[in-house]
């Protein structure tokens, strides 16, 4: 696309302004609110504009078409050329790879100074990844990958994508790779909405899948802790509670994110007293009777950045979850996981977390135990939807 560039600032008032074919500049800023910024975007669109540049992005709402951003230096630089006179701009579309790759090799014993390795297909393991996005559609996210031996992250790598996509991620073989991504920066540069595989091996010559950020979001247990340690655990008497309240649908784990996530973690006897509480979702210690007693355990979770944040987690941002299982008390150096049950739902939606209205829906739901526990089979499921925020 070429076009000459017209500079609107933050386009408050376009009126009069001829920017049909024209490469727009438009600089949102923070003082309207972020309907109002997105309003301003769609007039510029309406105008005619060729092409729309965002000078930053429009925070805490996005438009659904691809989005052509700079920074503020490269903001500056464009006006400076402005400044100089009339400015044409070409602009070249590349479209972005179906194939990514995470490598790593080993040399032991010395530096591999001038070291090179040649990569086939064949020798590596395929991972078949779905990326959705919940919001800020034609965002730019990141796929990262590491391996920790020893201790020590000894390579971290990532891969970029648009999203929603779909790639084919190659991975060196016979060595634990972790990944992750996450949803989107705040306005103070913190990780919203990151999700992390377990340590995986895979092999060559195998074909894997994985799905990341789909909805809906809730507890993971199947996923274990940072450290590998099951989400809600006893050690003697004391009940530790880490769950990981915003996991995908894939059920990779999530974090807690202290500036944007409240709510309560509740623990009652089965007749009803509570015996421990806090107003952190889903992260407690406990110390409790040694009986051998059943429990419940209640946690609620909201996810909010406050009136400028609140849309950067635009999905699944009121939680709450309650389980009934036995406690009772084990050696003082032994950790077991309780036996709370897991449940995923694999839902029809479109790359933007959509679903078609009107139609029916056929969906499937899996249910698991924490990693590590053990118990009886599930005799009865049921499943519960609104169309209309909870209301019926």
């Amino acid at each position: 696309m070429t076009g000459v560039v017209v500079d609107v600032g933050n386009a408050a008032d376009i009126s009069g302004l001829d920017l049909a074919g024209k490469a727009v500049l438009f600089e949102p800023g923070y003082t309207a609110p972020p309907a109002e910024r997105t309003a301003r975007y769609n007039a510029i669109k309406s105008a005619g504009a060729g092409l729309i540049i965002i000078s930053g992005f429009i925070q805490g709402s996005q438009p659904t078409d691809p989005i052509l951003s700079i920074d503020l230096p490269n903001t500056k630089r464009l006006r400076a050329l402005l400044a100089n006179g009339p400015l044409t701009l070409r602009v070249t579309g590349t479209r972005a790879s179906e194939y990514h790759y995470l490598t790593f090799h080993q040399v032991d014993g010395r530096v591999p100074a001038g070291m090179q390795w040649l990569d086939r297909a064949a020798d590596l393991a395929k991972v078949r990844t779905t990326h959705w996005t919940p919001g800020y559609p034609n965002d730019i996210k990141a796929l990262y990958g590491w391996i920790e031996h020893d201790g020590l992250v000894w390579v971290q790598q990532h891969t970029v994508t648009r999203t929603p996509a779909a790639a084919d991620v190659y991975l060196s073989p016979d060595v634990p790779w972790t990944t992750a991504t996450f949803h989107i920066l705040d306005g103070e540069g913190a990780v919203v909405g990151a999700q992390y595989s377990a340590p995986t091996v895979y092999r060559a010559g195998t074909t894997y899948s994985d799905e990341w950020l789909k909805a809906p979001f809730n507890p993971s247990l199947s996923a274990l802790g940072a450290g590998g340690e099951p989400q809600v655990a006893r050690t003697g008497d004391d009940l530790s509670i880490a769950l990981p309240m915003f996991s995908d649908a894939a059920g990779h784990r999530s974090d807690w994110l202290p500036g944007m996530d409240t709510g309560r973690t509740v623990l009652t006897r089965d007749d009803g007293p509570a015996v421990a509480d806090n107003d952190v979702p889903g992260r407690g210690e406990f110390r409790l009777a040694p009986g051998n007693e059943w429990y419940r355990l209640t946690v609620s979770a909201h996810r909010d950045g406050g009136e400028e944040m609140g849309s950067d987690w635009p999905m699944s941002d009121t939680i709450t979850d309650e389980w009934r299982f036995r406690y009772g008390h084990t050696t003082d150096n032994q950790t077991r996981a309780e036996e709370l049950l897991d449940i995923r739902y694999d839902l029809p939606l479109s790359g933007l977390e959509e679903v078609v209205i009107g139609k029916p829906s056929t969906f499937h739901v899996s249910i698991a135990r924490q990693t590590g526990s053990t118990g009886g089979p599930v005799r009865e499921v049921g499943v519960e939807y609104s169309v209309d925020g909870g209301a019926t």
